[in-house]
């Protein structure tokens, strides 16, 4: 198919319903979705471990068949999970965090890396995530990992946790690629494109 006959239609959100992240005296990363074996779970939380564990903390959003096992397997004060949030809620979980981690060992988009960066935060993402190559591949808004290359993942929220300069960074620009131009803006846009090559054929 010649390339003046495809056009993007973006995986979009209602940023507005996200707020700028808070700064935070303990540095949190986070979590959102399902509890299943597809996420990898498991790997975040023992990546998270291997990092100094003093003035951070990791919260998990989200429920599925594997909840009970990883609560109780990773009973750990600065480990929290926060079970099914919608809403307010889940806005404010975003707000008071400070980079999200999808770790998936496939996903076709990720929205939460939309709900995320819409809130300000940096992002550390799977290879295997789809939306990496339309909102972090350069975009510095965050890091990609491979889940299959050992130690790969803590080395990257170590860098997130150490690097201030880049954190800062990365924040600013997740937060203004959502807002200023991954939205329903592009989407119409992409969509009247579409009419108008409609109208000319």
């Amino acid at each position: 198919m010649r390339d003046d006959k495809i056009v993007t239609l973006p995986m979009v959100i209602d940023n507005s319903k996200f707020q700028k992240k808070e700064d935070n005296s303990i540095f949190t990363f986070l979590f959102v979705g399902r509890f299943i074996e597809i996420k990898n779970i498991n790997l975040i939380l023992e990546s998270f471990l291997k990092l100094p564990q003093e003035k951070i903390q990791f919260k998990l959003v989200g429920h599925g068949y594997l909840f009970d096992e990883l609560s109780s397997q990773y009973n750990k004060p600065n480990i929290l999970f926060l079970g099914k949030q919608y809403g307010c809620d889940l806005v404010n979980s975003y707000k008071s965090a400070d980079c999200l981690i999808l770790a998936s060992k496939s996903d076709q988009w990720g929205l939460v890396l939309n709900e995320a960066m819409a809130s300000g935060l940096p992002v550390i993402s799977s290879k295997f995530v789809g939306a990496n190559y339309d909102l972090i591949e350069k975009k510095n808004t965050g890091l990609i990992f491979d889940p299959e290359k050992e130690g790969d993942l803590t080395t990257k929220m170590l860098a997130m946790y150490q690097n201030k300069t880049q954190y800062e960074q990365f924040s600013n620009n997740a937060y203004n690629l959502m807002h200023n131009y991954w939205n329903y803006d592009l989407y119409k846009k992409q969509l009247l494109s579409v009419v108008e090559k409609i109208k000319n054929v």
